[in-house]
């Protein structure tokens, strides 16, 4: 399980959980994504673990998932 907790516009916390990275990936192609690439991220945990991230945005998490095997 992929859960992201995130900021938009430095907003209050909000969490969006997805069964697999894949289903979050495959949203991001849409023509108008549910995130903004900018939007904060603040914490990513998958499989329950804190997954590392360099580029703590939106995008950073994108670039991140697709780089995976």
């Amino acid at each position: 399980m992929l859960e992201i907790h995130y900021s938009q516009n430095n907003g209050p916390e909000k969490v969006a959980t997805y069964d697999k990275p894949s289903d979050f990936l495959s949203v991001e192609y849409l023509e108008v994504p549910p995130f903004a690439d900018s939007d904060r991220v603040l914490r990513v945990l998958l499989d329950g673990e804190e997954f590392p991230l360099a580029d703590r945005t939106i995008g950073g998490l994108f670039t991140a998932l697709s780089a995976r095997p």
